[in-house]
């Protein structure tokens, strides 16, 4: 009778602590999935406000002031007067009522522009409901100058 030859392979022991270790990698990735997904919707939220707060810096100082009557913008209506406009919008920069925006817009300007350089701040802030900032689930804020003449 030949001799038998040595058998190789994994012990049932072998198996099992792989998949244990095999299972607690998985566990872990997991356990991070749910921060992740987080992370990803703060971050395209931030985005579109930044998309927002540049589109009304744009049309801000793309319309031109005239001295005694009342001057709105172009694409979002906002009047270049002094004080705080609010404006309701959505993802797709559309001006919407308030129960079905995400996106709320504040414009402090702090003197009419034909008068000369205007100083503006815009704040985004999200969901458009929060009127309270500080509660907001996200804000950003920006700061412009609007010279005399509206440009």
């Amino acid at each position: 009778m030949p001799p038998r030859s040595k058998i190789q392979g994994f012990s049932l022991v072998e198996v099992a602590m792989s998949i244990a270790i095999m299972g607690f990698c998985l566990l872990a990735v997991f356990g991070l999935l749910p921060v992740g997904l987080t992370s990803n919707a703060v971050s395209s939220s931030q985005t579109r406000a930044v998309d927002i707060l540049t589109a009304i810096s744009i049309d801000l100082r793309e319309t031109p002031a005239v001295s005694g009557g009342e001057t709105t913008t172009a694409q979002f209506r906002i009047p270049l007067k002094s004080g705080t406009s609010v404006i309701f919008l959505n993802d797709e920069l559309e001006l919407v009522p308030r129960k079905t925006a995400r996106y709320r817009a504040a414009v402090i300007l702090g003197a009419e522009p034909p008068v000369g350089p205007t100083l503006g701040r815009i704040m985004i802030s999200w969901p458009a409901g929060q009127e309270n900032i500080s509660a907001a689930a996200g804000c950003i804020e920006g700061v412009m100058t609007l010279s005399g003449g509206g440009q």
